[in-house]
């Protein structure tokens, strides 16, 4: 398949070291154990990010299963211009899906984990961190590029935990 592809132009990346104090899915986000669902039998890498989680199936180069948290409290709107999609250090080129994929041919990529739910947080560098985390290319999901921008991932289960701020007020 690599043969068909074309060679990518710039394979953007962010360090390592940069991704090591993530955290990802907090399985304990709503009060109660929510783990996220294992799948026996096949290899998986668990990548976590800021505010969710992505269980990687090396040889399909695609994601599995997206776990995100939302606190709807703390959503931030925040611009999404500038950030360009980046492959994972922490997993070798040959195990993701890049830019190669959607060059030259109808495929779109869009976000697995919707950016605007994944991008809150109680300081803005923790909504910035959340925000830039959403494009690397384990969190895209592949659409025809005809497609509209409407967020759809029918194809990948998932686990989302949301917390909503409830009213204390009456009736």
């Amino acid at each position: 398949m690599d043969a068909t592809l074309p060679t990518p132009q710039t394979a953007h990346t962010v360090a390592a070291s940069v991704l090591a104090s993530r955290e990802g899915f907090n399985e304990r986000f709503l009060g109660v154990p929510v783990p996220v669902p294992a799948l026996p039998g096949v290899e998986t890498v668990l990548l976590p990010y800021t505010h969710f989680s992505v269980l990687m199936r090396p040889d399909k180069r695609l994601a599995a299963i997206r776990a995100p948290v939302i606190d709807a409290a703390k959503l931030m709107d925040l611009d999404r211009s500038g950030i360009q999609w980046r492959l994972d250090p922490r997993l070798p080129e040959d195990q993701q899906t890049g830019e190669r994929v959607y060059a030259r041919n109808d495929i779109d990529r869009g976000h697995l984990v919707r950016r605007a739910s994944a991008v809150w947080g109680d300081t803005r560098v923790e909504a910035v961190s959340a925000n830039e985390d959403t494009f690397h290319y384990m969190n895209a999901a592949r659409r025809p590029r005809s497609s509209t921008r409407a967020w759809s991932s029918g194809w990948v289960w998932s686990r989302t935990c949301s917390r909503t701020p409830r009213s204390t007020g009456g009736a």
